[in-house]
């Protein structure tokens, strides 16, 4: 693989970067956990780094990060990890991580929709069935026969139904359920649950991606939009209860753009579990290159044809999203450039804002050294 040069302004950016985390990094040596930062000094040095690298290198308006920062992104996710540390002793980084991620999509949904931002139960609550189901699905040494015991389940509890779990870890996810619905009663709101419904749907199909060599192309990538769709499409619905037809196409293409990425970032991942996927399906015969151009259209065309403007607020999560997209796509370029033809790289990585190498080795560093 030929290395690629950088320019002046990645190295500036790189630069930036390498200081924000270094101070991280060395505020947690000092003894400090992720929980601390809710403290009035330490959460506002952080924030201060935070909004300067928003607005100095990432070129995020200074007016959308005040309108950020008056909607509790901060203080919200800072209580969704001590919540889940509650629930779950021992939780991994990973696992909070996951779960943050989605938290994170339903802020970003509460303000596009003119919602309070706040952390809800059934936000919460539907949160962590990613880490507490969707890690129980992936897990190769569980049996397929298990898997669709345990969905079955499952159906009948988002129904309604009252029989018991089988065992502990449902107990806990069925609990969960238990909360979306103190938020929202099922006899008001059955979209919600319906909402729940799809997502478990999308993971049943999501089984078919397993060993899938039979599976053709286009039932692949049907799959794929689908589970992705149908998740944010729930959060959406966790948003507000009720959806308007526009709303539920923002939320659903939202989706797809957000599982193709991820699908790109877990790509080793995937291949080493079994779980075909477009991308990693792809990556065994061909470069990834025009899999990718296609997947950055469709990105665009959701930002200018699905995405509203209409408000301040739409167009602040508009411009965090946007810059969002970008490292997610460029980290996932980085973690598999040789999957990518040389051609392709040196075209896209001169275009990008931060250098691959500086990326890769300070995320890798991070992920290392954090403590929750």
């Amino acid at each position: 693989m030929h290395s690629f040069p950088v320019t002046n302004n990645q190295k500036e950016n790189d630069k930036a970067l390498i200081l924000l985390k270094k101070t991280f990094l060395k505020w947690l040596d000092s003894g400090n956990t992720l929980s601390e930062l809710k403290t009035g000094e330490n959460r506002q040095i952080i924030k201060d780094k935070v909004m300067n690298f928003m607005t100095g290198t990432l070129n995020i308006d200074e007016w959308v990060c005040r309108l950020l920062d008056r909607e509790s992104y901060y203080e919200v996710s800072v209580q969704f990890i001590e919540k889940a540390k509650e629930l779950v002793k021992g939780i991994s980084f990973d696992d909070i991580f996951q779960a943050l991620r989605n938290i994170w999509v339903i802020i970003a949904l509460q303000i596009y929709m003119d919602e309070e931002v706040r952390l809800t139960d059934a936000m919460f609550a539907y949160s962590m069935l990613y880490p507490l189901s969707d890690n129980y699905l992936d897990n190769p040494l569980i049996s397929t026969d298990e898997k669709v015991s345990f969905n079955k389940r499952f159906y009948l509890k988002i129904h309604g139904d009252t029989d018991l779990p089988a065992n502990d870890d449902e107990k806990l996810i069925f609990s969960m359920i238990d909360l979306i619905e103190s938020d929202f009663p099922r006899c008001l709101y059955p979209d919600v649950f319906k909402g729940l419904l799809t997502i478990l749907d999308g993971q049943e199909k999501s089984l078919l991606q397993h060993n899938s060599n039979k599976l053709i192309e286009k039932d692949l990538l049907e799959y794929t939009f689908y589970k992705g769709g149908a998740s944010v499409l729930a959060d959406a619905y966790l948003v507000r209860g009720t959806l308007s037809q526009e709303e539920s196409m923002f939320a659903y293409t939202y989706g797809i753009v957000l599982q193709l990425a991820d699908d790109l970032q877990d790509l080793d991942e995937d291949i080493k579990n079994k779980h075909d996927t477009p991308y990693n399906r792809i990556s065994k015969t061909d470069y990834l290159d025009d899999f990718f151009k296609k997947h950055q259209a469709y990105k665009q065309h959701f930002l200018d044809n699905i995405f509203r403007t209409e408000t301040e607020k739409q167009k602040a999560i508009k411009q965090l999203l946007e810059r969002s997209l970008e490292l997610l796509y460029f980290g996932g370029v980085c973690d598999n450039k040789k999957r990518f033809s040389n051609k392709f790289l040196k075209e896209y990585l001169s275009k990008c804002r931060f250098s691959c190498r500086s990326f890769r080795k300070l995320n890798q560093k991070i992920k290392k050294r954090i403590a929750l």
